[in-house]
């Protein structure tokens, strides 16, 4: 398979050659103004509600009224449509290049670059990337970031890390932030934790363009707290205020997950007041860890107190938070309060699913109720969730120990 970069060295047969039927006109200042002015009526209307009237209408304002002199209302008219999925946005582009005799700049690229990666294009994207450059433009960071978040999504992070390291800087475009940023959460994604640190310390050596963000330490620390090393990622919080970046509800978040997950549900619990403290406010992913690390030590009645104080804060459990609560009363033996739980679920909120019944299920094998586990089932499924393999699985093994159990 070619290179991705070696599409950009040629245009795609599909793309239009600029065939200009109009003379190009000389923009004036009086002209640029209006086109200001009119690039500033279709960002207005794009956002109304009713979209696709107003898209009609700017179309004809646009391109039968009074044709703009320059690319700024195009650019905002084609933004418009990208927004909205317009299935115009190929055609429209086509008439900008072949018969009104306006350059595209790179922007509109931009624009057709991240239209083609929210379409699942990225050979599309990477021929008006190398028409950008076949012009003689210079591409910027913003332009190439979609192409290498898409690239990242594909699981084809050694092509992003190429792109970042090697190619960007050949092209005289100076990766931002934001480029790291995709391009860290891509090794995160694989594990690579070692790269992820390389890449990490490159980032706040050099600072400038892509000086570390909350973002990237929040990204970094996460990563740190899953693979279990969690004196370096409190190395890493602390590092962020040494360099004047505030750790935000995420870093909090990651760092009182790590915790949970080794056990250490004490000192979740003294980052969890350390951030109140801050003025952050904690999201129902920092308590659906804390209640997670509670009922894996068994302190039910702490993970209930905790749900409790949550709901009094305003935030509204979600299915992960009582299917957490669930197995920790089953693991401490309270299936009938597990069940009265699925019963609160049912009337308030937020509706089981099948992880919940999946839960149930697997306790009550372990118990040996097997009437319980076929009106568990019947209720199951006259709710209208269908069992999956999880289910069968379990049910399969949990049978087959009952069996084994059962016999002289």
């Amino acid at each position: 398979m070619a290179s991705p970069f070696s599409v950009m060295q040629c245009t795609n047969p599909n793309l239009p050659h600029r065939i200009t039927t109009r003379p190009k006109p000389t923009p004036s200042t009086t002209n640029v103004s209006r086109d200001i002015d009119v690039a500033n009526m279709i960002r207005r209307r794009s956002q109304q509600q009713q979209q696709h009237y107003d898209l009609n209408y700017l179309r004809t304002r646009l391109v039968l009224w009074s044709p703009p002199t320059s690319i700024i209302p195009y650019n905002r008219y084609l933004d418009a449509l990208v927004r909205n999925s317009d299935p115009s946005v190929f055609s429209f582009f086509n008439r900008i290049t072949q018969t009104e005799g306006i350059s595209p700049d790179d922007y509109t690229y931009g624009i057709m670059i991240n239209y083609c990666v929210q379409m699942k294009q990225l050979n599309l994207a990477f021929s008006f990337l190398g028409r950008l450059l076949k012009e003689g433009q210079r591409a910027k960071a913003a332009t190439i970031n979609p192409i290498l978040k898409a690239l990242c999504s594909e699981n084809r992070i050694g092509e992003a890390a190429c792109i970042v390291i090697d190619k960007m800087p050949k092209l005289r475009c100076i990766p931002n932030v934001i480029s790291y940023n995709i391009l860290i959460k891509g090794l995160c994604s694989k594990g690579n934790t070692g790269l992820v640190l390389q890449l990490f310390f490159k980032m706040a050596k050099h600072g400038g363009e892509y000086e570390p963000c909350a973002i990237t330490y929040s990204t970094v620390i996460d990563e740190l707290c899953k693979v279990g090393e969690l004196a370096k990622a409190f190395c890493l919080y602390k590092q962020m205020y040494s360099a004047g970046v505030l750790p935000d509800t995420v870093t909090y978040s990651s760092l009182i997950n790590g915790l949970c997950k080794k056990g250490e549900t004490e000192k979740a619990n003294k980052v969890l007041r350390s951030m109140v403290s801050k003025g952050l406010k904690p999201n129902v992913v920092t308590y659906n860890s804390l209640i997670d690390g509670l009922c894996k030590n068994g302190e039910i009645n702490e993970a209930k107190e905790l749900l409790c104080r949550m709901i009094s804060k305003g935030l509204e459990p979600n299915v992960v938070t009582y299917n957490t609560l669930i197995d920790g009363l089953c693991k401490k033996g309270k299936i009938e309060k597990a069940n009265k739980m699925l019963r609160i679920m049912y009337l308030e909120g937020p509706k089981p699913n099948v992880v919940t019944y999946n839960t149930l299920i697997n306790w009550l094998c372990k118990k040996g109720e097997i009437h319980n586990i076929k009106e568990l089932l019947h209720n199951m499924i006259s709710k209208g969730h269908v069992p999956d393999g999880v289910t069968y699985y379990t049910l399969f093994v949990g049978l087959q120990e009952r069996a084994n159990k059962c016999r002289p």
